[in-house]
C-alpha cells in the first residue's frame, strides 16, 4: 500500500506484465495523441517479433523493475518506466495531487534504480521527480535537451536540387558489415545530443550497434563513392555511408523513429533529410518488415534546434508542441 492510503502501487517485473494491465493501458492510451507515451511504449516492445515477445515472456520470473504504476480509486494515474538500468520514463501524473503521484512513482524507483541515470519526460513531472531523487539521495542534477513531439501521416517533402557538393544516394538496411560504422555514429550522437558528455567506448557502441542491426532498426543512407564530390571518402568500397536514421520502436499502427545523425563533414548536404524521408515513405507504404499498417511516424526533436526542426517541418512532420525533458543525474565526489 502506498503512503498515501487512496493510492495503491503495482510494479511490473516484465514489461508483458504492464502491458497484460489493462488499466494501465488505459492511462498510456489516454495520451497517445500527445504522445507523452510513445518513448515508453518503443522499448516495451509493441513492435517487437514473435520470436521476441515469446523470449519476454519466458523471462517473467526476472526480479528487474520494468514498470510501476500508481492507481487512485482504481484508476491509473502515474507510470514510470525503466527503459533500462540507468534510465526511466515518467508519464504525466493526474488524479486529485499530481505531485503526490510523482513523489511516489520517486519511492518505488528508488527502492529499484539503484544506478540511476537520466530520467524523461513531461517537464513539470521530470523536475518534480529530479527534485525528490536529489534531495533524498544527495544528487546533483544536469538539466539536458528538452524535446518536442512531431507527428507525420503523409511525406510532402518536393524534390529539390541538391547542393554542388551534395552525391544522390539510397537509403539501406544496416548489416552486420555496417557494425563499425553504426558503432562510431551511435556514440557521436549521444554526444550532439548531451546524452554523455563524452564519448562511449566503442566496444560497448558496438554491442548496441550489433543488436540494432539485429532486430533490423537501423537504416543508411550511402551514396556512390565513384561519383566523387569533394566531401566524399576515397575507400576501396563503392558506397560511403552518409547518414543514419533508426525504428525505435513503435505500436499497432504508428512507429516512432530517432538516432538522426550525419557527421559534420557530410551535413548541409540534403543527406539526414532524404533518409527520414525515405524511411517515413518506407513505412506508410507497408514497406518495413515486422511494421505493416503504419498510418502515422513519430519523432522527438531538440526544441532549440531550428535546423532540424525546419527539416523535419519541411518533409511534412507537424508541432504536437508535447515537450519532454531530459535531467541527468550526477553522484557527488
Amino acid at each position: 500500500m502506498h503512503p498515501h492510503s487512496r493510492f495503491r502501487t503495482v510494479a511490473y517485473a516484465t514489461s508483458r506484465e504492464l502491458l497484460d494491465d489493462t488499466c494501465a493501458l488505459r492511462l498510456l492510451e489516454e495520451f497517445f495523441d500527445n504522445h507523452h507515451f510513445i518513448l515508453a511504449f518503443a522499448h516495451l516492445g509493441l513492435s517487437k517479433t514473435t520470436k521476441e515477445a515469446k523470449s519476454d515472456a519466458a523471462h517473467d520470473d526476472s526480479n528487474e523493475l520494468v514498470a510501476v504504476a500508481i492507481f487512485e480509486e482504481n484508476e491509473a494515474v502515474g507510470i514510470a518506466y525503466a527503459t533500462d538500468e540507468t534510465r526511466v520514463h515518467i508519464s504525466r501524473c493526474k488524479g486529485k495531487n499530481p505531485k503526490a503521484v510523482v513523489f511516489g512513482l520517486a519511492a518505488e524507483v528508488m527502492k529499484s534504480m539503484r544506478d540511476l541515470g537520466t530520467a524523461f519526460g513531461p517537464p513539470k513531472e521530470v523536475e518534480t521527480f529530479a527534485h525528490v531523487l536529489r534531495e533524498s539521495l544527495g544528487l546533483s542534477l544536469e538539466r539536458g535537451l528538452t524535446c518536442l513531439s512531431y507527428s507525420l501521416t503523409e511525406v510532402k517533402m518536393p524534390e529539390r536540387k541538391l547542393p554542388a557538393k551534395a552525391l544522390p544516394g539510397t537509403l539501406q538496411l544496416a548489416d552486420r558489415n555496417d557494425v563499425a560504422t553504426v558503432a562510431e555514429f551511435y556514440a557521436k550522437f549521444l554526444i550532439d545530443v548531451k546524452l554523455s558528455d563524452k564519448e562511449m567506448p566503442m566496444k560497448s557502441a558496438a554491442k548496441w550497434a550489433a543488436k540494432e542491426i539485429e532486430r533490423g532498426a537501423i537504416f543508411l543512407w550511402t551514396v556512390n563513392s565513384q561519383l566523387g564530390g569533394e566531401l566524399v571518402d576515397s575507400t576501396s568500397s563503392t558506397t560511403t555511408v552518409v547518414s543514419m536514421v533508426s525504428i525505435r520502436g513503435g505500436g499497432k499502427n504508428f512507429v516512432r523513429i530517432g538516432m538522426v545523425f550525419t557527421p559534420k563533414r557530410y551535413r548541409r548536404c540534403g543527406y539526414a533529410s532524404n533518409a527520414v524521408a525515405a524511411l517515413c515513405r518506407h513505412a506508410l507504404e507497408g514497406k518495413l518488415e515486422n511494421h505493416e499498417g503504419i498510418k502515422r511516424i513519430v519523432l522527438l526533436a531538440d526544441e532549440e534546434n531550428n535546423s532540424s526542426r525546419g527539416i523535419y517541418e519541411s518533409i511534412g512532420f507537424v508541432n504536437s508542441h508535447s515537450r519532454h525533458t531530459h535531467i541527468r543525474f550526477i553522484k557527488k565526489a
